[in-house]
């Protein structure tokens, strides 16, 4: 990695290279621009970051950029977390991490929590933001290392109480699909052993095991 030729440089004349990474499990879209209307479209496999610094540099060249010039990007947040964000401010470029709730889109449009904006918007969006219009969305404070680090038994804590209730739930469904009213809580699996169905007859096997190791998990 060369950090020399991705480091910011306040000397305007060595232009400015604008990225937006559209983040997916195996691939991430990269559309740069110089601030122009020339796009260029870039396609690295997720997570690989000498992919990465060189669609960067094949970029400034493409568009005549000096090596040293600044570069500026943004991504949404989301599944790839924070280290992305510190790896690219490790290597000079000024990053956005894109709060996606806050993104402006057309009233007439419902976008769902899980829809990601296309590079392009995005990139769009990057370069109004750093014309001066900040209201276009929220700007994620990254935490340092060891704050996120101490978040971390919250949430674990967080998750395992919504698992339970996952799995409380479906043995609520397991049960009521056979007529039965019983709540999973201290003792479901001794009351299991006498529970019967509707006409006196025992559990089906199948079923009383699937029951069993749900209350377990």
């Amino acid at each position: 990695m060369n950090r020399v030729t991705l480091q910011s440089n306040d000397n305007a004349a060595e232009g400015v290279l604008y990225m937006a990474m559209e983040l997916g499990d195996k691939r991430w879209k990269l559309v740069f621009s110089d601030g122009g209307a020339k796009r260029r479209h870039e396609t690295v496999e997720a997570g690989r970051r000498m992919q990465l610094v060189e669609a960067i540099s094949k970029a400034k060249a493409k568009f005549r950029l000096s090596p040293e010039a600044r570069v500026v990007s943004c991504y949404e947040a989301g599944r790839d977390g924070f280290w992305l964000h510190r790896y690219l401010v490790s290597l000079g470029i000024e990053n956005q991490v894109v709060d996606s709730s806050s993104i402006e889109t057309n009233r007439r449009e419902r976008r769902a929590k899980t829809d990601r904006l296309d590079g392009v918007k995005l990139l769009t969006m990057l370069m109004r933001y750093w014309a001066g219009e900040r209201g276009l969305w929220s700007v994620v404070q990254v935490p340092n290392v060891e704050d996120e680090d101490a978040r971390r038994l919250h949430r674990e804590l967080g998750s395992l109480k919504k698992e339970r209730t996952r799995h409380r739930n479906r043995i609520r469904d397991l049960l009521v699909a056979q007529g039965l009213r019983l709540e999973p809580n201290c003792g479901f699996l001794q009351r299991l052993e006498t529970l019967t169905l509707w006409d006196g007859t025992s559990l089906p096997a199948e079923l009383k095991g699937e029951l069993e190791r749900e209350s377990r998990v």
